[in-house]
């Protein structure tokens, strides 16, 4: 049974039981070598991560990019390789998911990210204003079994504005999913937000080669894939 925790400030470790999760004893003793931050580390962040994720790597870092619903960090991973000069952070809700994607990255020598446990509905709590340069949301659950799931869905008007506080002037917004009616909401609550939509459906300094675990399960079912990409500023220039 995965332990959720949606909240900035979820229980520490200590207070939770490895017998219902095998991911705690896990997380207990890699935390020395693994950058996964949950309970107390999250505490005084905000404004911090830069310098944080740059002492991890021994090396002055340039932009800090955050995928919300990292799931086994593949993306992130990815990323940090062909990006080895910037910051990446992956978020997501369950203890065997951070555990995994941070336990893959030092694996590979990823020194250049870290790992949240927290709810991408907090992020101003999370990250100081401006704070990010990009912000990626990949397949993310679109509720839409039952009418009454969509108000669980992550974007929405308030998401939205936090996503405004949090990317600096021209940082971006990456949206891909499966679900045409989810896109098309989205759309609707960011552009009313104030993001500015881009043309094309990747980041246009940001093209790099990575595909996620879903992306390439929909394209072998022969799936629509609908992406577009929002920056935080009228006088962003779009290619």
């Amino acid at each position: 049974m995965p332990i959720r925790h949606p909240h900035r400030f979820g229980k520490n470790l200590e207070n939770l039981d490895p017998e219902v999760n095998p991911y705690v004893a896990k997380i207990k003793e890699n935390l020395d070598k693994l950058p996964i931050y949950l309970g107390d580390k999250l505490h005084g962040r905000p404004g911090t991560w830069q310098k944080e994720i740059s002492t991890l790597a021994q090396n002055p870092l340039e932009n800090l990019y955050l995928e919300i619903g990292s799931y086994k960090g593949k993306t992130i991973v990815d990323y940090s390789i062909q990006k080895p000069t910037d910051a990446f952070i992956g978020m997501d809700i369950t203890l065997k998911r951070i555990y995994l994607s941070a336990d893959k990255a030092n694996k590979l020598g990823c020194a250049n990210c870290a790992w949240i446990l927290a709810n991408g509905q907090i992020l101003n709590q999370l990250f100081a204003p401006a704070e990010l340069s990009g912000v990626f949301l990949f397949f993310p659950d679109p509720w839409q079994k039952k009418a009454r799931q969509k108000k669980n869905r992550i974007i929405s008007p308030e998401f939205c504005s936090l996503l405004t506080q949090v990317l600096r002037p021209q940082g971006f917004f990456w949206f891909k999913t499966d679900c045409k009616e989810y896109f098309l909401e989205g759309t609707s609550f960011l552009n009313a937000a104030g993001l500015i939509p881009q043309l094309e459906q990747e980041p246009h300094l940001f093209k790099l080669q990575s595909e996620t675990v879903f992306e390439g399960l929909f394209k072998r079912q022969g799936l629509a894939i609908y992406s577009g990409v929002w920056y935080n500023n009228k006088d962003t220039v779009c290619p």
